[in-house]
Order: structure tokens, then sequence, then C-alpha cells
């Protein structure tokens, strides 16, 4: 039976800059501070965005330590460098990454002398081919937030794809749900329909955000994924195991990004 990993999960928190980025709140196994590391380019609009945080004893009131000071040092395989510059307290970036001949990129970070360091593969991009509407399924309880969608796109074949989908309704991200799969047990090279797990209300613009991503991008959410799959008051929590060294928590991903919209 054809299928793929469909799984919704919790994030928490938005920031904007030239993209969206997801702020992550989890329970961790330590009570003591653990830094935080997101970093991402969007190979779409050629920008890197680094966010660096601590975290308090178990998520403390939610509140997180913006890291500032750091030193953060991209560099691809052809050989170009990019010094990431601190836009605001925590938050680093930089514009015109050059895509167009790298295959994959590292990064070194620097955070008061201690190194974290790590790679990805600069992923195959994919289009949002179409968004199909239905109604019905609600329950009696629904009202008018019974429209579902599915997401549709071709899997490039002879690559190993991954995929993240985010929802926006009227331009705000839909922040309790989002999609990751990928084509390992649908099949390589097929038209890929998905459904999004989330019931939308009428008269509303309902966007879908496909993020075309790096494995370790994949790897990392997915794990999040598994975790909120217990409910939310989880008493077992885990670190989902990063890609940065030094036992770093987080992770570094590159992704494609293609939107289509839709009126409910």
């Amino acid at each position: 039976m054809q299928s793929i990993k469909n799984l919704t999960i919790v994030i928490f928190g938005l920031i904007s800059m030239t993209s969206c980025e997801d702020v992550i709140e989890l329970d961790l196994e330590s009570s003591e501070p653990q830094t935080i590391l997101e970093a991402t380019i969007d190979a779409t609009a050629q920008t890197a965005t680094v966010l660096l945080t601590e975290s308090n004893s178990f998520y403390d009131q939610g509140v997180h330590t913006a890291l500032s000071g750091a030193s953060i040092l991209l560099t691809d395989d052809t050989g170009l460098n990019y010094s990431l510059l601190e836009t605001e307290s925590g938050v680093y970036q930089m514009e015109n990454i050059d895509l167009s001949t790298a295959t994959d990129f590292s990064i070194v970070i620097d955070i008061n002398g201690e190194l974290y360091e790590t790679s990805a593969e600069v992923p195959a991009p994919v289009a949002l081919d179409s968004i199909i509407v239905s109604t019905g399924g609600g329950g009696p309880l629904a009202g008018d937030g019974n429209q579902r969608l599915q997401a549709i796109f071709q899997d490039t074949p002879n690559v190993e794809n991954y995929y993240r989908i985010r929802a926006y309704q009227n331009d705000t991200l839909l922040a309790s749900i989002y999609t990751v799969l990928d084509d390992q047990l649908r099949g390589d090279g097929e038209e890929i329909n998905i459904g999004i797990r989330q019931f939308f209300e009428v008269d509303n613009t309902v966007t879908l955000e496909l993020l075309s991503t790096s494995k370790g991008y994949y790897d990392y959410f997915f794990q999040l994924s598994s975790q909120s799959g217990r409910g939310g008051n989880s008493t077992t929590p885990f670190n989902p195991v990063g890609n940065f060294t030094n036992n770093g928590f987080g992770y570094f991903g590159i992704f494609h990004s293609s939107t289509r919209s839709v009126q409910l």
C-alpha cells in the first residue's frame, strides 16, 4: 500500500524577515539552559537566516534569551564565503546567496568560542502545481470551517526528495499544523496528492507553501512530528538529534519554496 509520512506538529512563534522562520519550543531532557541553533538557506529568495537563542529550564514560561555577538560563516563547495550579519538580537542574515553552481553548503557558528559545524545539500526545486478544495467532513460542530485542501505536485525522478508544507490563512501562518513527507515509500517520480490535516473556513484566502528541503532539515522536523504525535501533554520528552557537531541542539537546512493560494 502506498503511503507517505503526513504528520501534524505544534510550532510556536513566527519571525518574519525576508522569509518565515519557525521558533521551536520543546520539553528538553535536561533542565540546564540549552543553546538552540536554527539555520536555513531559502534557495528561492537566496537568503540565509540563523536564529540563536538559549532556553530556560524546560522552556520556563516560553521565554528564550537571544544570543548576540556570534560569528557565522557559510561556505559553498565552490569556495564562496558569506559572513552573516546580526540584524537584530539573536538574528543573523545574509542576502544574495549564489546557489547557481553550488551543490552543498557548510556552516560554522562560533558562540563565545564554542564552535558548531555542519553541512547541507542543495535540494532540487519542486513546484506546487495546484490545490484541490473539497467540502464536508467537518462534523456538526465545524460550522463553516469544513473546507479541506489537497496539495498536488510532481516528485522529481531519480532524486531523494523531502518536503514540508506550511499553510497560511489570510497571510497568517497557521502555526499549529504543517505536513512533513518524503518520496521514499510513495515512489520516485510520481505525482503526489497530499491532504492537509486542517479544516479551513469559507470566505478566507488560504496559501499553501511547499518547501522542497535538504535531508537534515527534514529529519529534524520529522522527529519533532513524532514527539508531537504523543500528544501535547507528553511526559516523556526527548532531544531531537540535530545535524550540528558539538552536541548542538537545532538544525541547518536548505529549501526551495513554491506557493499557491485559493479563495474559499
